[in-house]
């Protein structure tokens, strides 16, 4: 006889609905606006249908299939410097060095699909972990809604 905890969580695990498979991938891109690919894994393949040896001869804003400008993508990432007045020496005002994002990614068949990139800045490069949603319908994005996470949690729409 199990303890009546175990017993209780046993019969919930059991009646909880499965979560479909989420196809997620990781990748590293140039902080610059050109936004070349340097690096993708395999789970691309899943995610968007491409091979990563095709993705890595491809720029990140080349996928976007959202209406808005895929310059804007890059503009994120974008350093904006400016001098400190006390101590008139150059600085980095990046707000954040996280974001979240919900993208319309183009796919190999065709049919965009609804990603969300979790990305990292680092100073010559962008990190990302892409996380591709196939049962959802891709909903229509006029801009690039981005949330940094920088403690305060901000949202920031680039238009």
């Amino acid at each position: 006889m199990h303890p009546p905890e175990q017993e209780d969580r046993g019969a919930a695990s059991e009646a909880s609905p499965s979560r479909p498979a989420r196809p997620t991938y990781i990748g590293i891109h140039a902080r610059d606006e050109n936004t070349q690919i340097l690096y993708v894994s395999s789970g691309c393949r899943q995610g968007v249908g491409f091979t990563p040896e095709y993705v890595m001869k491809q720029r990140a804003v080349d996928f976007i299939a959202d209406e808005y400008d895929s310059s804007d993508y890059a503009r994120v990432y974008a350093s904006k410097t400016g001098t400190n007045p006390l101590t008139q020496e150059e600085e980095d005002d990046d707000e954040a060095n996280a974001y979240v994002m919900y993208i319309n990614l183009k796919t190999a068949s065709g049919t965009p699909v609804l990603t969300r990139l979790t990305s990292f800045k680092c100073d010559n490069c962008v990190i990302y972990i892409g996380m591709s949603f196939p049962e959802i319908p891709p909903p229509q994005r006029h801009e690039l809604e981005v949330q940094m996470l920088d403690g305060a949690m901000r949202r920031k729409n680039i238009t």
